[in-house]
C-alpha cells in the first residue's frame, strides 16, 4: 500500500501525456543535436541559440525540454559545469508536488534503465514506461533547478518519478546575473540512489510555468564536463 502514490503517480503519467520529440527549428541547436521534447497538451518554450553557443529560454504558460545524447565517463569527468542566468523568474513553487512545481530554469542529467540496480518497483512500472514511452525513456535522472521555495543545497524527490528522480535546488526562485555551477554528478547519484552512478546518456534544458501561468526568462551557457571546476 505505501508504494500505490508512487505506481499510480507514474501510470497517469505515463498514459496520460502524450509526448512529441522533434528537431529544434534553430539551426545552431540543431547542428549542435539538441532535440525538443514537446507535450502535445501544453505551450511549448521557447529555445534559441547564439553563435557563441549561449541558449536562450523563453517560457510563457508552457513548458517543453531541450535535449541531447552526450557520451561520458563519470570515472574521469564527474564534474558538470555550466553558467545559467534569469532575467525574469517564476514565483517561488513547491518542487515536490505535481501541479504545482514550476521552475525559471533546470539543467537535467539522464541515465539509462539499469534491471540490475532498479528496485522492484522501478521494474515492475518500467514495463508500463516502456509501452507508452520507448525503451530509451530514462531510468532515473538527476535534475538541477533554479526556482522553488526550497533552501539551496536541498534534494527533494521527483514528484513525477519518485525514487527514480530527484531534484537538486541550485539557486531558488528569483531574478540573477550569471552564476557558475559546478557539481560532482557521481557523488550526487550515489547519495541519492545508494549506488555507484553508471554512466549518464543525455542532459537536458527545460523551464516551466504552466501552473503559475506567467512566463520566464533565462539563459545557459559552457555546459560540459571535465575532471574539476
Amino acid at each position: 500500500m505505501m508504494r500505490t502514490g508512487l505506481f499510480l503517480g507514474l501510470l497517469l503519467l505515463v498514459s496520460l501525456t502524450a509526448l512529441a520529440q522533434e528537431k529544434p527549428q534553430d539551426y545552431l541547436l540543431e547542428k549542435d543535436g539538441w532535440r525538443i521534447l514537446k507535450f502535445d497538451d501544453k505551450n511549448a518554450n521557447r529555445f534559441a541559440a547564439q553563435s557563441d553557443g549561449t541558449i536562450f529560454v523563453s517560457s510563457d504558460d508552457s513548458v517543453s525540454v531541450l535535449y541531447k545524447d552526450v557520451q561520458v565517463d563519470l570515472a574521469q569527468t564527474p564534474i558538470l559545469s555550466w553558467s545559467w542566468k534569469v532575467d525574469k523568474s517564476v514565483p517561488p513553487t513547491d518542487l515536490s508536488t505535481k501541479g504545482k512545481d514550476d521552475r525559471s530554469l533546470a539543467l537535467y542529467v539522464s541515465f539509462p534503465f539499469d534491471y540490475e540496480r532498479a528496485g522492484f518497483w522501478e521494474r515492475f512500472i518500467r514495463d508500463i514506461i516502456v509501452a507508452f514511452k520507448g525503451k530509451d525513456t530514462p531510468g532515473r535522472v538527476i535534475s538541477y533547478v533554479w526556482g522553488g521555495n526550497a533552501e539551496k543545497g536541498n534534494i527533494l524527490e521527483s514528484p513525477y518519478l519518485k525514487s527514480a528522480g530527484a531534484l537538486i535546488v541550485l539557486q531558488k526562485a528569483q531574478k540573477g546575473d550569471w552564476v557558475r555551477e559546478s557539481v560532482n554528478v557521481a557523488k550526487d547519484y550515489e547519495r541519492i540512489f545508494g549506488q555507484p552512478a553508471n554512466q549518464p546518456y543525455q542532459i537536458a534544458i527545460s523551464a516551466d510555468s504552466d501552473d503559475t501561468k506567467v512566463s520566464s526568462i533565462g539563459w545557459v551557457k559552457d555546459i560540459k564536463f571535465g575532471s574539476g571546476p
